[in-house]
């Protein structure tokens, strides 16, 4: 068995599903299954509004919909059927990739029957300073048991990221303070 419970989860995320994914690609065999369009969680700017509160946003069975954000896009679906003799969480996987930015949109994950067991939403947002798209925050419900998680939430919380100053990354000073 390869999956670890993902830190202060509760058992909701493994590590594989950090960020979505974040697991071994050669424990499943993979299938792209196609392109379509589905309403997908995007510009998810609400969830991280200034004064917002980790409160205002969690809610007894899913995120504030008030603040969730969906948009018709098209999404690449790629499936992961686990391979023959490896042992693992899933059965099955089946991940819905935005096609702008490539990130996860959407999840579901499959139990050793087949049945569904988990899906997760990844709520995407661009991040024009980086610049990249990633998630707001995302969500992993577990269908089973009623409960879910919601990762990344930063509103209320205060940054502790320093602006550091352009000079500091110029290859003279990387050598400067650089070692081998």
């Amino acid at each position: 068995f390869d999956n670890t419970t993902g830190t202060h989860s509760d058992g909701l995320q493994t590590d594989d599903q950090f960020n979505m994914w974040n697991g071994s690609l050669s424990q499943y065999n993979w299938k792209l299954l196609g392109k379509k369009e589905m309403y997908i969680p995007y510009d998810s700017y609400a969830l991280e509004r200034d004064g917002l509160a980790p409160r205002q946003i969690v809610r007894a069975h899913h995120i504030n919909q008030s603040l969730a954000r969906y948009e018709l896009h098209r999404v690449w679906v790629v499936q992961a059927t686990l391979k023959k003799g490896i042992r693992d969480m899933f059965s099955k996987q089946v991940f819905y990739l935005d096609e702008d930015s490539w990130n996860i949109a959407l999840a579901d994950w499959y139990d050793d029957r087949g049945d569904l067991w988990r899906v997760g939403q990844g709520y995407l947002k661009d991040f024009y300073d980086i610049p990249s798209t990633s998630y707001a925050l995302y969500t992993i419900n577990d269908l089973t048991s009623g409960r879910y998680i919601a990762m990344n939430i930063v509103s209320g919380i205060p940054s502790k990221a320093e602006k550091y100053p352009d000079a500091m990354f110029t290859p003279a000073n990387l050598r400067r303070v650089g070692f081998r």
